[in-house]
């Protein structure tokens, strides 16, 4: 179901559907502070995690809730 520029989701949350999402898994925190900034230059947005195993439950979370 669309609504102008949003899509809905499962549970009822809402996805601005012209943004783009990147996750970002990188333990050292400028790194990750560095393609933070760069993917937002670039209009994406950053979903940062620490390690793979936080990476996997921060995807699993975006899924379910948006």
């Amino acid at each position: 179901m669309t609504a102008g520029n949003f899509q809905y989701f499962r549970n009822g949350t809402i996805v601005d559907s012209k943004k783009r999402y990147v996750l970002v898994v990188e333990d050292n925190r400028m790194i990750s502070m560095i393609l933070d900034e760069s993917l937002r230059i670039m209009n994406l947005v950053a979903i940062v995690a620490e390690n793979g195993k936080i990476g996997v439950e921060k995807f699993t979370e975006f899924v379910h809730k948006g």
